[in-house]
């Protein structure tokens, strides 16, 4: 298995430099030919949130539902696959930061109780654990 970069996602979702996406796009049909997938690790996922959010100012929404959509794919094998998804579908339920709650759904599927922070903001999610 054979790991992505997170520009190779963003080159997909926002099609910024054709030339690039379309190699994407030949990747990602060589491995479903091949039936190879592509590893995408949780800090891909954190910075890819990071990248489209803050450098491209995708609205939370749209960024959201772009993130869904390209981790499904049958070709990516996503670290921790189940507490990415239920960050991304949580996110769209609240305004805690992305990269907080995937934090917190990360450690819960490492069996961690909860997350210990000074961020007051998280702390207000029940995946967190405010020090006081």
């Amino acid at each position: 298995m054979r790991v992505i970069d997170t520009n190779i996602l963003v080159r997909f979702i926002m099609n910024d430099t054709p030339s690039q996406a379309q190699k994407v796009f030949e990747l990602f049909c060589h491995a479903r030919q091949n039936q190879e997938k592509l590893f995408v690790p949780v800090v891909v996922v954190m910075e890819l949130e990071w990248v489209l959010s803050y450098s491209y100012q995708l609205p939370r929404d749209v960024m959201l539902q772009a993130m869904l959509e390209i981790l499904k794919l049958d070709v990516l094998c996503v670290e921790h696959d189940q507490a990415v998804f239920d960050c991304l579908a949580n996110a769209t339920q609240n305004t805690f930061d992305v990269s907080d709650l995937l934090i917190g759904y990360v450690a819960r599927a490492n069996g961690c109780l909860s997350t210990i922070t000074f961020d007051k903001k998280a702390g207000k999610s029940p995946l967190f654990e405010p020090l006081k």
